[in-house]
């Protein structure tokens, strides 16, 4: 008996796996902010199925997340895929595998400072040089809560590799972060991710205080005095370049994430001015949102997709004046979830609705519930 238990081990190496220690639901109370009055997760978890089915595509080790352009793949769907299946795991799901190969994915196509190539052409080569910021913010964000996840320090080195990257390449001498590592003519609002900023603090040394400091005094100085709207890109002296179109909607997104998360001030007030405005813009009806608006408020998009109705949603997080609004956005978001929408679309409505739900809450916060067990498979071996 114990020679055959010997060669099945020889034959049938054993990987240990651990399950997730904060499995999907997650129905976390955030320790700031509000959070819809009704929340379906089995819409979630059909919106994770159809944008695993849409969007993600394995090949051997690695796998992407396909763009508009089913052939290319852009370093921010890496960011949004590895956020995507850092929070929806559990038995079921199963995604630290789906995890584990995009980040493999990312390494594969790396530039001289480390940081991946905006674009690739599949599983082939580069076909856009260079990083964009807002993808190194979100993947290195999905590495830090991966290693509260699962538990593996190999997160966590990877994690405080790819950090020091971002504060070496992608924060300019000012302390305001870059588009990317090797341009700054100018800035993008929407990738100052000040929810991840404040994680970095936790496994890096540099002076994340300081980016933060510049990212909010540039939202400021280049939002409109009335709408609270910021641009797609501004100067770094806040001059805006461009309305409130396809780039600045994620902003509100990433501050109320920052608010929920920790409670900061000005990511209150950044949201809350957004949130009343297009409460008021609209009469309280979330489905008269649409795709684009100028500074001022007049109108640029022509219809409701999820990218926008979801970012408006998250402004009204912030506080309780907003839950009828909150309620409302919400429940139109739950009946997007059956309609079909692009790459952007997708990725976003899926991130929205997890940070919505209370299904995207900070792994290193002490009030976090944990539920772990240990999972044995046997793989064969490649030998």
């Amino acid at each position: 008996m114990k020679k055959i238990s010997f060669l099945i081990a020889l034959l049938f190496p054993l990987t240990l796996i651990a399950a997730p220690k904060f499995p999907f639901p997650h129905n976390a109370k955030y320790p700031y902010g509000i959070k819809p009055a009704s929340i379906d997760n089995g819409k979630i978890q059909k919106a994770y199925d159809d944008f695993i089915k849409e969007f993600y595509e394995e090949n051997g080790d690695k796998a992407r997340i396909r763009f508009d352009d089913p052939n290319l793949t852009v370093s921010e769907g890496i960011g949004y895929g590895m956020l995507i299946t850092v929070y929806m795991d559990n038995a079921t799901n199963n995604t630290q595998g789906k995890f584990d190969k995009l980040w493999r994915y990312y390494n594969s196509y790396l530039n001289n400072n480390g940081l991946m190539h905006w674009r690739i052409s599949g599983f082939g080569g580069v076909s856009g040089q260079n990083a964009a910021t807002d993808a190194e913010m979100d993947v290195a964000m999905a590495l830090v809560q991966a290693y509260k996840q699962w538990g593996d320090e190999k997160y966590l080195n990877d994690a405080k590799s790819l950090i020091d990257k971002i504060y070496q390449f992608e924060v300019n001498s000012n302390g305001y972060l870059k588009p990317g590592d090797s341009w700054d003519d100018k800035k993008n609002p929407s990738y100052f991710s000040t929810a991840a900023l404040e994680s970095f603090k936790r496994v890096n040394s540099r002076d994340w205080a300081k980016v933060i400091s510049t990212s909010y005094s540039l939202l400021q100085k280049c939002a409109n005095a009335s709408t609270g709207l910021v641009p797609d890109w501004c100067s770094e002296s806040g001059a805006p370049q461009g309305d409130f179109y396809y780039d600045a909607i994620r902003t509100p997104w990433r501050i109320a994430w920052d608010y929920v998360w920790f409670g900061r001030s000005e990511a209150k007030s950044f949201c809350s001015k957004i949130a009343s405005w297009i409460n008021t813009k609209t009469g309280g009806n979330p489905a008269a949102i649409i795709d684009g608006y100028t500074l001022d408020g007049g109108n640029k998009g022509n219809s409701l997709v999820s990218t926008f109705l979801g970012a408006f949603a998250c402004a009204g997080m912030v506080d309780a004046s907003y839950q009828t609004w909150l309620n409302n956005a919400y429940s139109k978001q739950e009946e997007m979830v059956s309609k079909s929408e692009n790459y952007f679309s997708s990725s976003l409505k899926m991130i929205y609705l997890l940070l919505l739900s209370g299904n995207m809450p900070d792994l290193w916060a002490d009030n976090i519930p944990q539920k772990f067990k240990l999972n044995i498979s046997i793989q064969p071996s490649n030998a």
